[in-house]
């Protein structure tokens, strides 16, 4: 027969000052035996309650987000309204967001060499190995030398000039 230890179980004593600290029995119960919380924790510490925010209530009322979200929303730093009022994101959102978090350029650019039909890797040389800017790099039309290009500039403002 083994000897437990009092620090190893709850007694009655302990079920009645925890509740006079305002943690229930089932609080303290799980506290001990499920999350590993040493004795006194359990018995000390408070146990934290959601805010009475009229938001609060209006989220569950509104339907637009959970009431997890909210409070996870919240903890983030969101203001109360927007965090009950703010749909949650699709999974295309979510995977749009990504993808531009890891892009190396600003969404612009990738449009730009989409509409003036530039190849990826032309866009990536004439940046990285030639020092083209970003503006030149996606909007002159590939096959154009960039001497060329000022030239032909020069020329055309110099006409409009005359």
């Amino acid at each position: 027969m083994t000897v437990i230890d009092k620090e190893h179980e709850l007694t009655e004593e302990d079920y009645k000052l925890a509740e006079s600290r305002g943690i229930d029995r089932k609080n303290l119960y799980a506290r001990f035996h499920y999350h590993y919380w040493n004795k006194e924790d359990a018995m000390t510490r408070p146990v934290r309650r959601h805010s009475k925010s009229p938001w609060r209530a209006k989220c569950k009322e509104l339907g637009i987000v959970d009431v997890m979200t909210y409070d996870n929303r919240l903890r983030y730093g969101w203001d109360e309204e927007k965090a009950a009022t703010t749909p949650p994101m699709t999974r295309e959102e979510i995977a749009k967001q990504n993808r531009d978090r890891q892009r190396k350029y600003p969404a612009w650019v990738y449009e730009e060499i989409k509409k003036n039909g530039i190849n990826q890797r032309t866009f990536q040389s004439r940046v990285g190995k030639q020092g083209w800017t970003l503006e030149e790099a996606c909007t002159i039309p590939p096959g154009t030398q960039l001497v060329d290009y000022y030239r032909n500039r020069v020329k055309e403002l110099e006409g409009k000039m005359a």
